[in-house]
């Protein structure tokens, strides 16, 4: 499994997003920011020792830390590893524009033995949106709301998830060949959303998971470490 965690981000918010939500539930992260639960928790640190136990099997490239996510797509397109775990918005790249789609099959991350969460459920964001100055009148303010109208429109969600971008909305997707990919991407994870965790968690937190998570896998910290450093940043913030 090739991860590119150079920019820091994907350990943190593809597998931690997902093994922590297979783990946990999608109501973990909610609790810890309202004080009922603990990064701590053992299924908090549970989902951290998952990350150990694959560097200690040697499941990740050994420059995991060194390469960023698009080395790490090239890679995998490449043949020089046998799967990745990545965002949706990756899938056009790998499936459709690398000519590869028919050697190239996704599926949702498996279920984990005793732990609480939805096996069918998604980690998911809507990572964009458009605000509008109040300040605006006549006919800016008319533009503007134009604007805002057609950036979200059916028609635009419909154009933006043809390009296998998630969008907040149920759209009918036409049938035809050059879509098959998009449209079996939409079917896996159609299912329910769970957070994930930078859009969720603050900076603070977020950048000691991130480091953690690094240090994890040089064996510079272990899980239990994290977790505590984690939390008394939460703990502060509450």
């Amino acid at each position: 499994i090739s991860v590119g965690n150079k920019p820091k981000w994907p350990l943190q918010s593809s597998y931690v997003s997902t093994i922590g939500d297979r783990i946990t539930g999608s109501k973990f992260l909610e609790n810890v920011l309202e004080g009922k639960r603990k990064f701590t928790d053992p299924e908090s640190v549970r989902t951290l020792k998952v990350i150990k136990q694959l560097a200690k099997l040697k499941a990740f490239n050994e420059d995991i830390n060194s390469i960023d996510e698009v080395q790490n797509q090239d890679y995998f397109t490449q043949g020089k590893s046998a799967m990745i775990m990545t965002t949706s918005t990756a899938n056009a790249r790998l499936r459709i524009d690398s000519g590869q789609g028919k050697n190239i099959g996704i599926a949702l991350f498996p279920k984990i033995d005793g732990g609480k969460g939805n096996p069918l459920v998604s980690p998911g964001v809507i990572q964009y949106g458009v605000g509008m100055n109040n300040n605006l009148k006549g006919k800016r303010k008319q533009a503007a709301e134009e604007f805002l109208k057609y950036f979200y429109s059916k028609e635009l969600y419909e154009k933006q998830a043809l390009k296998g971008i998630p969008v907040p909305i149920n759209v009918n997707l036409p049938d035809n060949k050059d879509n098959k990919l998009i449209t079996e991407l939409f079917q896996l994870t159609n299912h329910d959303i769970a957070p994930v965790y930078d859009s969720v968690i603050s900076p603070e937190v977020k950048a000691s998971l991130e480091n953690g998570l690094q240090a994890i896998i040089t064996g510079g910290k272990s899980p239990e470490e994290v977790a505590r450093d984690m939390q008394k940043i939460v703990d502060k913030e509450l």
